[in-house]
């Protein structure tokens, strides 16, 4: 048997005007139509006492833990009428396209004709907005993210985002985060920078350190590690850097000798 799950709503009262709209009604409908069709109501959402408007989205609970659940499992949207999802137009577009979004089918048992994948010029313009609306919102977020971190790095002089590098981890200090440096992975930092100046690959860098020290660590990491310049203590974001001596865990001249063994290297293959 197929699965649905069903949607009702009113907004009040069950008055003359909107008989019929009551939620036993709608519940009763609803159940019917998935009787007679082969399917089974595994959930009903409901939200009692809520208009369908714009302003009223935030207290649709059961609209939104429906939408919610609609990832995944194959589910079929049974609800009386359509305007029960909404009668605001940026509710209705946004309703519209999250279940476009899902791929499921919507039944709507007064007009068993409806189709949200229609496509309404009306529907499509105002998704359209809204969508546009959602894009520029998270392109203004990721600007203000983007300026946040350089001023981090900046002001803190510490890393701005991101997985914590081999050979520090990530330490609540505060209100904030800092990194720390990491005594055990350290020592293994500058052993690998100490092989490499005495001419040592970076491949057989990672089979010493299996092998030695019981460290799983690819070629390409190693080389990852040799050219990393955090390990001076600088921090970077973008463009904007600082320098933080405080979790260098090599000196510049030493970074600067594992440099030049990796170009000869480099130069020995070609």
């Amino acid at each position: 048997m197929k699965k649905a799950i069903a949607y009702i709503r009113t907004s009040g009262s069950t008055l003359r005007s909107n008989k019929g709209f009551g939620l036993e009604d709608q519940k009763t409908d609803c159940e019917t139509y998935a009787a007679e069709n082969g399917y089974e109501i595994i959930k009903t959402f409901c939200d009692n006492g809520v208009p369908g408007t714009d302003q009223a989205l935030e207290k649709s609970h059961g609209l939104l833990e429906m939408l919610s659940n609609l990832n995944g499992e194959d589910l079929t949207i049974i609800t009386k009428n359509a305007d029960r999802l909404s009668r605001g137009e940026y509710r209705s577009a946004w309703v519209r396209r999250e279940i476009i979004k899902s791929g499921k089918k919507l039944i709507t048992t007064d007009n068993i004709d409806y189709n949200i994948y229609d496509d309404d010029p009306s529907s499509v313009l105002m998704t359209k907005i809204f969508e546009a609306v959602a894009i520029f919102e998270r392109m203004n977020i990721s600007l203000r993210l983007t300026k946040s971190r350089r001023a981090k790095v900046k002001k803190s002089k510490m890393k701005a985002s991101g997985r914590a590098n081999f050979g520090y981890n990530w330490a609540d200090v505060g209100k904030s985060r800092a990194l720390v440096i990491n005594e055990d992975e350290a020592e293994i930092v500058r052993l690998i920078f100490k092989l490499s100046i005495a001419g040592r690959s970076a491949a057989s860098i990672g089979d010493l350190l299996l092998k030695e020290y019981g460290v799983k660590m690819s070629g390409s990491k190693v080389y990852g590690v040799l050219t990393n310049e955090t390990y001076l203590g600088k921090m970077t974001y973008g463009s904007a850097e600082a320098m933080n001596e405080s979790l260098a865990l090599i000196p510049s001249v030493t970074f600067g000798k594992a440099k030049a063994s990796l170009s000869r290297r480099s130069k020995k293959k070609k």
